[in-house]
């Protein structure tokens, strides 16, 4: 029997930051070893990113709403992870 694998991953699209000076949030999740990113329509300021732990970092108000939603799509993306790579998939 095969084993299957999932992973959900966040990262900053640092090359390309907006006006304000922030830099847009996207996802990837991979099934199997195949890919799907996804934008999460959320934005930080690079300084505040967290590479290896793929969170904000920091202890104010913001950072906690921001690390939140990132679990909430975490969670989601992990009750039904063939459903969330077909709604990614639909999108790109």
């Amino acid at each position: 029997m095969k084993r299957s694998t999932f992973r959900i991953l966040f990262y900053v699209k640092g090359n390309n930051p907006k006006k304000n000076g922030k830099v847009a949030i996207m996802g990837r999740i991979t099934i199997d070893g195949e890919r799907a990113q996804f934008g999460t329509k959320l934005e930080t300021n690079p300084e505040q990113w967290d590479n290896k732990g793929g969170r904000a970092k920091g202890n104010n108000a913001a950072t906690a709403n921001l690390n939140r939603m990132l679990d909430n799509i975490r969670t989601k993306a992990t009750i039904c992870p063939v459903c969330f790579q077909n709604k990614v998939n639909q999108i790109n």
